[in-house]
């Protein structure tokens, strides 16, 4: 830890990071992305439904219209099942195979921590989060597990990780990416994904509120991005197959995410909230962008709205937010 501390003496906006910590996550998320995933079986329900739309989609050549037994399976955006089919293809229709692309979503997902709290936090800070996220126990299983989560987790993550890089560095180009990321999130899992946008849209108006020079978030190119990647495949199927719009906003939006129907979820009063109560507690702490010996109470703003499942966002936000207090308040 010694070394590590003492490797850290500069703070940008794009943070210069030691080699070596950054090496040693890497290496880190890697072996435990990709270690044992077809040492095992598809678990049943879950994985084997995912793997075999997938494998019956590619087979039929609908993966733009996935099918299950012979039948339409709507239940989710086709994107889990491009990623999936594509494992598929290249390793072959094996355990391996289906779960490979979540073992990349997680190394990537483990590197945009490591770069969100080096932004948030600093560099020393950014090494704890990155090891914190990579060795989390439901992470770690979530990737072991095929659904839509894991890859869900990493486009959010990117997500926030560009927002921030417009907040420091000040680019529109940063919020076009941010709405990019957003609508790849969108066309993984549909509705829920939209819980990812409550912290930067917090975080925009607190920061405009304040006089804070940041980039215009709601940007017409961003949304029109967003439309393109993740509305489109929406607004087609939607019109090729009547009666399909309302399935997905009253069925799979409403009555499977909020009411509590499918048996999936019914008290989410008691941990959704938690995405947003961390915001709105810790935003009247802020009096203009949070510079580096404020970046613990920006990073919880951020990150503690982030993570699916919700369970994981402690293990990222704590270790950030003691390391980022402790090293970044300076006289």
């Amino acid at each position: 830890m010694q070394e590590i501390e003492e490797i850290i003496q500069e703070d940008h906006s794009w943070p210069v990071l030691p080699k070596r910590p950054l090496l040693f996550v890497m290496i880190l998320s890697t072996l435990v992305g990709f270690a044992f995933q077809g040492s095992r079986g598809l678990y049943e329900s879950t994985e084997g439904r995912y793997a075999e739309c997938a494998r019956q989609s590619m087979e039929q050549g609908t993966l733009d219209e996935p099918v299950l037994n012979g039948e339409n399976h709507w239940t989710k955006p086709p994107l889990t099942y491009y990623v999936i089919a594509a494992g598929m293809k290249v390793f072959g229709e094996n355990a391996w195979g289906a779960r490979i692309g979540q073992s990349f979503a997680f190394v990537f997902t483990v590197l945009a921590v490591y770069y969100l709290g080096a932004l948030l936090w600093g560099s020393r800070a950014a090494f704890f989060c990155g090891v914190a996220y990579g060795l989390c126990p439901f992470t770690v299983g979530s990737a072991n597990a095929l659904s839509t989560d894991t890859l869900l987790t990493m486009w959010e993550t990117l997500t926030l990780l560009c927002f921030w890089l417009a907040v420091r560095r000040g680019g529109w180009y940063y919020i076009v990416l941010t709405w990019a990321a957003f609508g790849f999130a969108f066309l993984t899992k549909g509705f829920p994904a939209l819980l990812c946008m409550i912290a930067p849209t917090i975080s925009f108006f607190y920061f405009r509120r304040r006089g804070e020079k940041v980039p215009q978030f709601f940007n017409p190119l961003g949304i029109a991005v967003f439309l393109l990647i993740g509305f489109s495949w929406y607004a087609v199927k939607g019109w090729t197959h009547p009666g399909l719009m309302h399935n997905w906003i009253f069925k799979e939006g409403i009555a499977r995410n909020v009411a509590g129907q499918y048996n999936r979820n019914s008290q989410w009063c008691v941990f959704r909230p938690k995405r947003t109560a961390i915001p709105l507690h810790s935003g009247h702490r802020f009096r203009r962008i949070p510079d580096r010996s404020e970046r613990s109470d920006a990073g919880v703003v951020s990150l503690g709205c982030t993570f699916r499942p919700v369970i994981c966002q402690d293990p990222v936000v704590a270790p950030g937010r003691a390391v980022g207090g402790r090293n970044g308040r300076r006289p």
